[in-house]
């Protein structure tokens, strides 16, 4: 009855050391994208921003695909960075607030965007309340 117990023991501290490592390596993702912005190279933190954002907690996703929004525009390709705004609100719960205030989005695009977005933000926003109750 003993043995089998220290195989379970065993068994959860091999889960959950494989999950706190992933938990690092997912951030160390999120680091590197962040850090290829920040020095113009936003090809390669889109691709980054994609990598992450499939294993990303639910919670993480409006901020990724906010980020990922800053890069296509960067990248002139406004019509997906409005594309994932309009996702990061509808499914992610982006709020106008945090659209026009947060840290993470370009000033000049927050600009552009919400006048893209703002006859949509409410039919967006309800998107995301009935996906949500």
């Amino acid at each position: 009855m003993i043995l089998p117990m220290k195989k379970i023991i065993l068994l959860l501290f091999v889960v959950f050391s494989l999950q706190f490592s992933f938990a690092n390596l997912n951030d160390a993702v999120l680091k590197q994208a962040r850090d290829y912005y920040k020095n113009g190279n936003y090809e390669k933190a889109l691709e980054l921003y994609k990598s992450y954002s499939k294993d990303a907690d639910f919670s993480d996703k409006k901020d990724i695909y906010l980020e990922m929004a800053n890069c296509y525009y960067k990248l002139d390709d406004t019509k997906k960075a409005i594309k994932c705004l309009k996702t990061a609100i509808a499914k992610y719960g982006l709020t106008e607030d945090v659209f026009i205030y947060s840290d993470l989005i370009d000033p000049e695009f927050s600009k552009y965007a919400l006048a893209k977005v703002y006859d949509d933000l409410d039919k967006l926003q309800q998107e995301y309340i009935a996906a949500n109750n």
